[in-house]
């Protein structure tokens, strides 16, 4: 399930840019917006449940998790 997979994303990323010195800061406000919208997604399915709002919700997670990985790409390849 796709939930699943961008959690384990989000932990394999989250525990790169940790181990690598880059966990605080902007990324670790970036990792806990991610988990705040996931957690919102998920109340917004079991209460109202409108598509939109939640694949709104999704997309700015989804947003999230890509910067995260373009951060560790940068600070890990390009640096």
């Amino acid at each position: 399930e796709r939930r699943r997979e961008d959690l384990a994303a989000l932990e394999a990323v989250a525990l790169a840019l940790a181990v690598g010195g880059m966990g605080g800061g902007l990324n670790a406000q970036i990792a806990w917006a991610y988990v705040g919208l996931r957690i919102l997604h998920s109340l917004v399915q079991a209460t109202v449940n409108r598509v939109m709002w939640r694949f709104g919700i999704f997309a700015l997670a989804s947003l999230a998790l890509i910067a995260l990985c373009l951060h560790a790409f940068i600070g890990f390849v390009l640096h």
